[in-house]
């Protein structure tokens, strides 16, 4: 617990830090984002450095910037590839879990593999069966703001 709140200072520090980098740079970016993914990549290094121990933190901030890749694909994205948010959420999740514990890459390699595959396999399908296009939209409509 006494690593948190130098880690909130920390995110906080950064926050204000990229806030004023953000008004003389023509780069666009979120400057929450920035800051959140800066300390976990930060953390990360000194985690494998075995300078700073609370995997928890690290993870939880990894969380967050999984979440916000995720966002900005549903937000960016045509709106038929959002059928493919399940394997992009599923492949974020593993990156970020190989980066802190460096196993079971294999297993959920090949089961990430399978997935896009399936996936890509009823997107190209979509428009040859009424079935298949029905599942599509099931699926792109699991996450729709009620």
């Amino acid at each position: 617990m006494e690593y948190f709140i130098w880690v909130l200072v920390g995110i906080t520090v950064l926050f204000f830090l990229l806030l004023l980098a953000k008004r003389f740079s023509s780069k666009i970016f979120c400057v929450i984002c920035s800051a959140v993914t800066l300390t976990w990549l930060t953390l990360l290094i000194l985690y494998w450095k075995g300078i700073f121990t609370d995997v928890i933190i690290i993870s939880l901030l990894m969380g967050e910037t999984s979440l916000a890749i995720y966002y900005l694909f549903d937000a960016k994205a045509p709106e038929e590839w959002k059928f493919f948010r399940l394997p992009l959420l599923l492949s974020l999740l593993t990156i970020f879990y190989f980066l802190v514990t460096f196993s079971n890459l294999l297993q959920s390699l090949f089961f990430l593999i399978g997935l896009w595959v399936v996936f890509t396999v009823i997107y190209t399908l979509r428009y040859r069966s009424v079935a298949v296009e029905s599942f599509m939209s099931s699926v792109m409509e699991c996450c729709k703001r009620w």
